[in-house]
């Protein structure tokens, strides 16, 4: 208690001296180890329906890891544990730092495919060596509404694999993407002899984003990319 009263009146101190900060502001953005849990209230939830047969598991968000500076860091990284997604946004120097930890909500429904996301608590810490790091922020509504989606897919076709590859060049412009709605497609393939013809073998990427107040169907997505594709195929 008495070194974190010691750095709190040296933060005072220093900060009065240096910017001319108000001392109420100090205590609420800068004292150190600062711990508290706010509970959301009027709850947002990001829903999705996945292709079957699903596993929440195939759902990937962002995360980063990025040196801002010689001393500082910025942090991003979630996991599931087990009803929960667990993300935790950080600001630290690799030893000590500010934190704001999210608890989100799982909940599915096998006979639609939905999966409902959502956040329940936030918890923030505060920490630092002299002037603690500010707790780091996070839209963690927005986080939800975007997600990476991989799928695998084979096609079959009578033609040959020169054929196939010659029209996948023309329709994409050697690009291997282009965008839907509410998401961007990219794909990369491997076409191989097969029977009298060949076989095409997709993986798709896509990232999606919530466009309305509607689920983001990743289902009906996948289904869009599967037919452009293979009417390129059998073009």
């Amino acid at each position: 208690m008495m070194m974190n009263k010691m750095k709190f009146i040296l933060t005072v101190f220093i900060c009065t001296m240096l910017f001319g900060c108000a001392t109420d502001s100090l205590y609420i953005q800068l004292t150190p180890n600062e711990d508290s849990s706010e509970i959301f209230k009027n709850n947002s939830e990001t829903i999705y329906i996945l292709p079957k047969p699903f596993n929440v598991k195939d759902i990937v968000f962002s995360s980063y890891n990025n040196k801002v500076s010689d001393s500082t860091y910025e942090r991003l990284f979630w996991r599931f544990e087990g009803n929960l997604l667990i993300v935790e946004r950080h600001t630290d120097n690799g030893v000590a730092g500010s934190s704001a930890i999210y608890e989100v909500e799982i909940s599915t429904s096998p006979n639609t495919n939905r999966v409902t996301f959502m956040p329940t608590l936030v918890k923030k810490h505060q920490d630092g060596l002299i002037l603690p790091y500010a707790v780091p922020q996070l839209d963690i509504n927005s986080f939800l509404e975007t997600t990476y989606y991989e799928r695998r897919f084979e096609v079959d076709s009578k033609y040959k694999p020169e054929a196939i590859e010659g029209n996948l060049k023309r329709k994409f412009n050697n690009t291997q993407s282009f965008m839907l709605d509410n998401a961007k497609v990219s794909f990369s393939t491997k076409v191989y002899p097969y029977r009298d013809g060949s076989k095409s073998v997709f993986e798709v990427h896509m990232v999606t984003n919530k466009i309305d107040s509607e689920p983001i169907n990743i289902e009906a997505l996948y289904k869009q990319v599967e037919l452009k594709l293979i009417s390129v195929v059998n073009a």
